[in-house]
């Protein structure tokens, strides 16, 4: 039963209650106030009547007396002794001598008896008394009997008038009432044509019109509601469209920025100066990289739309992967960091590729905000009960609370800095929003001895993460293949790419990693190929291309040229890296996904993880 259905069975009851308290309270007034003053006048009027007979009898029994007609006296007076009520009557003459009854007199008047008295006169002159000892309780119990029926009869018809009263206030109030209440409930789960009640009189009327008024209101509202919240996902899948297509547009000449950066630093012939000067490309490309991933990250994590993967990770293993990055940049900055690992480090439950994310930006921020040659220091910190926290520390000068408050904003960044440092001033605050998402929680705080520290709270597990050490790739005997050395056992790689530029990346990595390959220009072309060529291990494929996508090319060799060979592996690429674009590829069957721009590193890492 519905709440406002609880409030209006409530107001019956309460009617209900109402008009039995009113009868109860009529009954009482009957029964303790009025019926004892009718008995009081009833007995009264009985006894006046009493008294009327007893002065006739007196004026018929003067006249045998003074005639000393005894026998007529007693005669007359024993007959009236007969009367209801009349216990016994005694004449007197004025000397006191009793000439009625002949018995003596019983001078004692009981409780419920009355004495009453007539004087006996003869000529104006007193000869005498009559008295009279009456008893009224059977004519009281006669009238009270009477009275009662009357009184149950009133009762009768009194209640059935407040039932009545009941009814009718039950059907033309009540029910009214609760049919508006259903129609309520029903408008709360979104009905607009439940029936409302009929109604007759003016109050009810006036509420059924305001609630006929509000309830169209309400319907209007809630279809401009429907209008707007299909404009608002309109404009959601718009800006998932301009973010998805914002994400290629900028990744892509970014592969090749950094991807061929990557292969002349790792070219040992090559000159030093060029080497310092491509570090420098290189550089620049990552933070751009990193600019990017954090516009396009912010309005994804204000939507709600970036999905992780919590797993248990080792803080040896996540310190390891982060330092080989922020190493250079601290470098490049004058600055120094340390990493603390313990001998059984913590495992924490977070998601690898976000809590690296968090974990570079704030070493990044603490690279920007502190003095050359300070040392940053990194280290994991028990909490009590099942948490645990890596905290980073830098010098710096203490903050105030309100710009403790300010510091997690985007965009804001502190006064004294704004002109002093790069950025887009949103690490941080995309930084606490992933923390918050994987079950943490990131603070900062700071002291006069010039101590700033950021501490990222995660949850802590007893399960081993899955992987734990390093994965190695050796090479051992090598053989000629295109002009370069790779390993007898060199698995072969179906590069599937329409950019040429990117063509020339990928080969040039797949090179240094020492992988035979092929390149095809389209899906079309590498569904030739792998009709052709029985021994690909591997197909490497763009996601976005003219014609038949990657993910559409996984479908077909998952449906169609797996039937006959074996299960071939298939890593998609792609400079569309948001969320749902991975989850595409790897639900249509690719083995991994790499988003470009990714290092030569990553592939290696991707590589060395699938064939293992």
């Amino acid at each position: 039963m519905s709440r406002n259905r609880s409030k209006l069975r409530s107001v019956s009851s309460t009617v209900a209650l109402g008009l039995m308290g009113l009868a109860l309270f009529i009954l009482s007034l009957r029964i303790f106030v009025f019926m004892p003053l009718e008995e009081s006048t009833i007995r009264q009027s009985l006894v006046d009547a009493h008294k009327g007979t007893l002065n006739q009898l007196g004026s018929v029994v003067i006249t045998p007396m003074l005639q000393r007609d005894y026998s007529t006296m007693f005669e007359l007076l024993e007959s009236q002794e007969a009367r209801d009520g009349w216990k016994r009557i005694r004449v007197i003459r004025d000397n006191g001598k009793q000439l009625y009854p002949l018995d003596p007199w019983e001078p004692m008047i009981q409780k419920n008896e009355i004495l009453l008295t007539q004087r006996l006169l003869f000529l104006d002159k007193s000869v005498g008394e009559l008295q009279l000892v009456l008893d009224l309780d059977h004519d009281l119990l006669s009238i009270s009997e009477f009275g009662y029926q009357i009184e149950a009869l009133n009762l009768g018809l009194f209640s059935a008038g407040l039932f009545f009263m009941f009814l009718y206030f039950r059907l033309n109030i009540g029910v009214p009432l609760e049919r508006l209440s259903d129609a309520m409930t029903a408008l709360t789960r979104g009905d607009f044509e439940y029936p409302l009640p009929k109604v007759k009189h003016a109050e009810l009327d006036g509420l059924l019109t305001d609630f006929k008024w509000s309830r169209e209101n309400i319907r209007q509202h809630q279809e401009k509601l429907v209008a707007l919240r299909e404009e608002a996902n309109e404009a959601n899948r718009a800006k998932s469209n301009f973010l998805s297509h914002m994400s290629h547009e900028l990744r892509t000449p970014l592969y090749a920025i950094i991807g061929i950066s990557d292969f002349v630093i790792s070219e040992q012939k090559a000159p030093q100066e060029l080497i310092k000067k491509v570090k420098t490309i290189s550089t620049s490309g990552q933070h751009l990289l990193s600019l990017v991933n954090d516009m396009l990250d912010l309005p994804r994590l204000e939507a709600g739309a970036i999905d992780l993967f919590l797993e248990p990770l080792s803080i040896s293993k996540t310190f390891k992967d982060v330092s080989g990055v922020v190493q250079k940049i601290a470098e490049e900055k004058g600055k120094k960091i340390k990493f603390t690992v313990r001998e059984n480090p913590a495992i924490v439950v977070a998601d690898n590729t976000r809590l690296s994310q968090v974990l570079f930006n704030l070493i990044s921020n603490a690279c920007k905000y502190s003095p050359e040659g300070s040392e940053i220091n990194v280290y994991y910190q028990g909490l009590s009960g099942d948490r645990g926290a890596i905290l980073v520390c830098n010098t710096g000068r203490e903050l105030s609370e309100e710009e403790k408050a300010r510091i997690f904003s985007p965009f804001e960044r502190l006064d004294i800095h704004k002109s002093l440092v790069d950025g887009a001033g949103i690490g941080l605050a995309i930084s606490k929003r992933l923390v918050e998402l994987m079950g943490g929680a990131l603070s900062v705080r700071s002291d006069s001895e010039h101590e700033i520290v950021f501490a990222v709270e995660l949850p802590i597990t007893d399960q081993e993460p899955k992987y734990r050490d390093k994965l190695d790739y050796d090479v051992e005997s090598e053989v000629q293949v295109g002009g370069v050395d790779v390993a007898d056992d060199a698995k072969f790689v179906l590069v599937v790419e329409d950019d040429k530029t990117n063509q020339m990346v990928l080969a040039a990595q797949l090179e240094h990693l020492g992988y035979k390959f092929i390149m095809a220009d389209s899906a079309k072309d590498a569904i030739e190929r792998l009709k052709q060529l029985t021994n690909i291990d591997l197909v490497l494929t763009d996601v976005r291309m003219p014609g038949m996508s990657g993910i559409e090319l996984t479908r077909y060799i998952r449906d169609q040229l797996e039937k006959s060979n074996s299960h071939i592996k298939i890593v998609g690429i792609s400079a569309y890296a948001m969320d749902e674009d991975i989850s595409k590829g790897i639900a249509a069957g690719m083995d991994a996904y790499l988003s470009k721009p990714f290092r030569l590193d990553d592939l290696r890492k991707t590589l060395s993880r699938i064939f293992l």
